[in-house]
């Protein structure tokens, strides 16, 4: 399956690879923190070439799934807020750590947006 090209991942940039699944066939990012996975693929068509080169031309015109990496960050922001609040009246290790960890999850999920996501939750 080496002779299809495929694009770098479309969220990480990472290389990708075409994976036999036994009854199906998967596109996959190499990075194992990606969440740019391509779902499995199975083929009804008689011709597996012509199926094969319709999955990788599908990868490679994929992009990011921008909507829903932006809806993501609200609901975590949402979240993160309603614990900040909830911290500020008593000390509490825990939730400043929470908040920490979900502020990192914000950043590490808007680095797949590659643009300044805030502009578009405003719109």
């Amino acid at each position: 399956m080496d002779r299809f090209r495929l694009a770098p991942c479309p969220h990480c940039g990472s290389a990708a690879r075409l994976v036999d699944t036994h009854g199906g066939y998967a596109i996959v990012c190499d990075n194992k923190n990606c969440l740019g996975q391509m779902r499995i693929q199975f083929g009804s068509c008689d011709n597996k070439e012509l199926f094969l080169k319709k999955l990788v031309s599908d990868w490679n015109k994929r992009g990011p799934e921008i909507k829903a990496v932006i809806e993501a960050i609200r609901h975590v922001g949402e979240y993160r807020d309603a614990i900040y609040e909830e911290t500020q009246e008593e000390y509490d290790d825990h939730g400043e750590c929470c908040v920490d960890v979900l502020d990192e999850v914000i950043n590490i999920l808007t680095c797949y947006t590659a643009f300044d996501y805030s502009k578009d939750i405003e719109e």
